[in-house]
């Protein structure tokens, strides 16, 4: 039987009242297994951002029904968002200290560890490279041991070779932590190699126009990008983004 982490039927967004409504989503029907990695795609102002918003509770549906069995999650954002005067331990402790957690020191190592930065704790986020920052907003975010991991376009500003190691340690990330990653992004080839299911958006209001499921192996690195088999999965993307 599948376990279902997230499921929406009809949701709707809006914005807005009266005349002024913006409808945002439209009628998304949804079903998320736990320890998928599910990709959103679609065209800028599709509700892409909207609907991790709500996954994640920061909005509330405007009709339809959302069901996410789990309270406990973490959102990354496009932005790293970093405290500038604390040092990068610091900044990946500051969720555990707010919310009174003990082992707060081997918590915070054991999360920089997981994204690589264990030599960088005592650093600054002015001494760091863009991809080193988001990297610590993902430290932040794995701190708090979450079963589900929100992230919109965390990549996005990146320079192409920066963005596919991003990718590549990403992808290690979640076989090691098999947690639950819904994510949002512009890209076609980072949603095929990443996911394990696409969800293609249409215009605004967004609606579902594909659901499609990856046909690659489980295990991806660097070649996985040359392979044949990507170069399909890609085209498929496309197809249904038309």
């Amino acid at each position: 039987m599948s376990n279902f982490l997230i499921s929406a039927d009809g949701l709707g967004f809006s914005h807005g009242d009266g005349e002024s409504v913006l409808e945002v989503l439209r009628g998304i029907d949804l079903k998320i297994e736990e320890g998928s990695f599910v990709s959103i795609i679609g065209p800028s102002g599709c509700g892409k951002t909207s609907l991790l918003r709500l996954i994640a509770g920061l909005e509330k549906p405007s009709s339809g029904a959302l069901k996410v069995a789990t309270q406990n999650s973490a959102f990354v954002f496009q932005q790293p968002a970093l405290f500038p005067w604390a040092t990068v331990q610091a900044n990946v402790a500051k969720p555990l200290k707010l919310s009174g957690a003990n082992a707060v020191s081997q918590k915070v190592t054991d999360a920089l560890a997981l994204v690589g930065l264990s030599d960088f704790a005592d650093s600054y986020p002015h001494q760091l490279s863009g991809g080193m920052q988001q990297r610590v907003a993902i430290a932040r975010a794995l701190v708090m041991e979450p079963q589900l991991l929100l992230m919109d376009e965390p990549f996005g500003a990146l320079d192409e070779q920066t963005r596919e190691n991003m990718n590549l340690e990403l992808h290690e990330l979640w076989q090691a932590t098999n947690k639950t990653i819904c994510f949002v992004t512009h890209s076609i080839s980072e949603a095929v190699f990443l996911s394990t299911e696409i969800l293609v958006l249409s215009s605004r209001p967004g609606e579902v126009k594909a659901h499609l499921k990856s046909g690659l192996p489980e295990k991806r690195n660097f070649e996985t990008f040359l392979s044949k088999e990507f170069g399909e999965e890609v085209s498929k993307v496309r197809k249904a983004m038309r």
